[in-house]
């Protein structure tokens, strides 16, 4: 099967169902960037084990896109296990279906549980730790035993913030869940924000707000990662001061600093954005524009909690461009109308410096990149492509790098299709693992393209 094609029934797999055991997309994407913490805090051990630790996280990948999402999530947290220095096996006694009953918790409800899918089979007991995410410190433990399919503890006592549910696998820790502590109802904010939105006039503004707020739930989608992730105590302060500014007939998301996720529109249909803007937005000189194409099975919030831990957003702010990770799916079906549709969002609330637009792409990411590329690809000062080349005829500067021991997108037999793209090999790394280790030294070679004049 051709490279490309592979890929794109990967990403039509990947939202099958399963007959196999099952882990969420939120319970993946905790332990995808356990592992990306792991690779950060002991880099010379990841090095020393590069090859392996490509080959298993691929095969996590593969059983992931063939629908075995629970042999997926075994395999990640082997793969923490390994970095961390544990011995092989320390980690295969922790539950799958793991579940905190509520997810989040306000203040002066009943006692929240942690709740086991099925008793818990391990011979001994399982010991549990809360972990605040913002300080990283234990502020609470607790112990499955034998048999047991739940547990409670006390939360009372805990300052209203995001915590990490762990399990102890022998001397390290593994992610199985997040924990929110509330001082107000999340849905009762939303109620009352709602009803102000309502009374005032229809703006692309007041429908981006509408979409935001829908984060206020105490029942995150576990297959929903924006919602899974996001920081509610945070959050809440955030949404009242975005509807006092539309209040007010101001638009609060015009050069907005920061991380912030939102919708965009292109034609009828919503389409998920992370949009990141550095301090030097504040300045009144146009910004370069990064736009991210994420993989296959990934969404909108890769590039700012994967890929590196969420480096390319670090380094937006240290080299100054806007970055916007956009939902890749609609690239793939209508690159040139999303393209469009994307800039002309951005324009309305960035100075943007149109000489300076670069796009960068992973694995099914390189596809919408292409797509962009035949239909705006003279907007474009230079691409970046992880784990895939673009086939589109453009004298545009492009690199593409792919991974020695990839298994989707075979590098060996690769060969450039153009003089203006640069093709590297990168030994030792598969179809994922090499993207945030290389993104430092590739955007500076991004930026480093003039642009047209």
């Amino acid at each position: 099967m051709k490279p490309w094609r592979w890929v794109a029934v990967c990403a039509a797999v990947c939202v099958s169902a399963s007959a196999q055991e099952r882990a969420t997309r939120g319970d993946l994407a905790l332990a995808y960037m356990a592992v990306e913490r792991a690779l950060a805090s002991e880099p010379q051990r990841a090095e020393s084990l590069r090859v392996k630790t490509n080959r298993d996280f691929d095969q996590a990948t593969l059983a992931f896109f063939s629908g075995a999402t629970g042999k997926a999530l075994r395999g990640l947290r082997a793969l923490t296990v390994e970095l961390l220095g544990q011995l092989p096996g320390d980690g295969e006694g922790i539950p799958l279906g793991v579940t905190l009953e509520p997810a989040v918790w306000v203040r002066g409800s009943a006692a929240p549980r942690v709740v086991l899918a099925e008793p818990f089979a391990g011979e001994a007991g399982l010991e549990l730790r809360l972990v605040s995410l913002r300080e990283p410190q234990v502020v609470g433990r607790c112990r499955l035993e034998p048999g047991e399919s739940a547990v409670s503890f006390s939360a009372a006592e805990l300052p209203a913030g995001v915590y990490t549910l762990e399990a102890r696998a022998r001397r390290a820790y593994l992610p199985l869940a997040r924990f929110t502590v509330c001082d107000t109802d999340p849905e009762a904010l939303r109620g009352q924000l709602s009803a102000r939105l309502d009374r005032l006039p229809k703006s692309p503004e007041a429908e981006v707000l509408r979409a935001r707020l829908g984060l206020l739930t105490k029942t995150p989608d576990p297959q929903d990662t924006t919602q899974v992730l996001s920081e509610l105590p945070a959050l809440g302060p955030s949404l009242r001061a975005e509807l006092a500014s539309l209040e007010r007939g101001d638009d609060p998301y015009r050069a907005r600093l920061g991380s912030t996720w939102r919708p965009y529109r292109v034609g009828g249909s919503a389409v998920g954005l992370r949009v990141y803007a550095p301090e030097a937005a504040r300045r009144a000189e146009p910004l370069p524009l990064v736009v991210a194409f994420h993989g296959a099975g990934g969404d909108e919030n890769m590039f700012a909690w994967g890929y590196g831990g969420g480096v390319l957003e670090e380094l937006a702010e240290e080299h100054g461009f806007l970055l916007a990770s956009p939902r890749t799916e609609a690239f793939v079906r209508g690159p040139g109308r999303a393209f469009e549709a994307l800039l002309a969002t951005l324009a309305d609330d960035y100075r943007i410096d149109r000489r300076r637009i670069y796009c960068l792409g992973h694995s099914l990411g390189v596809m919408a990149l292409d797509g962009v590329l035949r239909g705006a690809g003279d907007r474009l000062a230079g691409a970046l492509c992880f784990s895939g080349m673009p086939r589109a005829r453009s004298a545009l500067p492009t690199h593409a790098l792919l991974g020695a021991n990839d298994p989707l997108v075979p590098a060996r037999s690769a060969k450039s299709p153009r003089p203006s793209l640069e093709l590297e090999v990168l030994e030792g790394y598969g179809h994922t693992l090499g993207v945030g280790p290389s993104l430092p030294a590739e955007v500076e070679w991004l930026l480093g393209r003039p642009g047209w004049l």
